[in-house]
């Protein structure tokens, strides 16, 4: 073979793996049409009730939640995939189990 033919043969395959590296990142194809599809990799939000990753597995459910809020004001916490009152002292239903409080099991 010739060097020419080689060089030549070595800048392809050099552009296909730069190329390849590129559309498997998030900044590349597969992560815009991943964006675009609805799914990502981390649950961001662990109180919407909806699956922002993907996984079949919503909220509290998500293990991406564990020991993350699971309301807006911080009084929840998904802990081992379920959802359980922190703040029990504000007189909320913070986990929405139907119970305030004291009157919680999760407040001790």
């Amino acid at each position: 073979m010739e060097l020419k033919t080689i060089i030549i043969i070595f800048v392809i395959l050099i552009a296909l793996g730069a190329a390849a590296f590129f559309f498997s990142s998030n900044t590349g194809f597969v992560g815009k049409f991943t964006e675009a599809a609805g799914f990502d990799s981390v649950e961001k939000n662990c109180y919407d009730v909806e699956d922002n990753d993907g996984d079949t597995f919503v909220d509290c459910s998500d293990p991406d939640c564990n020991e993350k809020s699971c309301d807006a004001t911080g009084g929840c916490l998904c802990i081992n995939r379920k959802a359980k009152e922190v703040r029990c002292w504000d007189n909320k239903d913070n986990d929405h189990d139907g119970k305030v409080d004291n009157d919680d099991p999760n407040c001790i």
